[in-house]
């Protein structure tokens, strides 16, 4: 369990060291897809994560006003919530209040992470009119467990 925490946490630094620091200095307004795994694998790390990104990431520079948020939520399947612009602080509250609930009931089996991937690959996809940055943050620790009807499964 430990080893999957510590994966867990290298993942996430490797993850947000090239966000760090794209967002050191100013930036242009961006689109940012955020993808949150919510399998049941993540029940014991759920607190913390989800203080992470609703302290840590979305509220902080990471998300900006004038940025353009889309929130997908994965486990066996990925569900792209509704996308909205970051125009206010209270813009930013409804971000991290649709956070918190996401992680409300973290227990779904299975955990198909290129599902996810695929979602926001789409969602990228609808904002092609935009020239503005896009960037997605991954959230998960890691553990792919997509069900049989993924073509991303494997017995293994």
């Amino acid at each position: 369990m430990k080893k999957r925490h510590i994966s867990f946490l290298i993942i996430t630094f490797f993850l947000l060291i090239p966000v760090s620091l794209a967002f050191a200095d100013e930036r242009p307004e961006s689109d940012i897809i955020l993808v949150l795994d919510k399998s049941l694998s993540m029940e014991g790390k759920i607190e913390p994560v989800k203080q992470y990104v609703i302290s840590d990431i979305l509220g902080s520079d990471n998300v900006q006003i004038g940025d353009f948020l889309i929130i997908v939520n994965f486990y066996g399947t990925a569900e792209t919530l509704n996308p909205f612009e970051i125009a206010s602080e209270d813009d930013r509250k409804k971000a991290q209040n649709i956070v918190s609930s996401i992680f409300l009931n973290p227990k779904h089996t299975h955990t198909d992470i290129g599902n996810a991937l695929d979602a926001a690959q789409i969602d990228i996809k609808t904002l092609t009119k935009s020239d503005r940055p896009k960037v997605i943050l991954l959230v998960t620790d890691g553990i792919q467990e997509a069900p049989k009807t993924s073509k991303y499964y494997s017995p293994d």
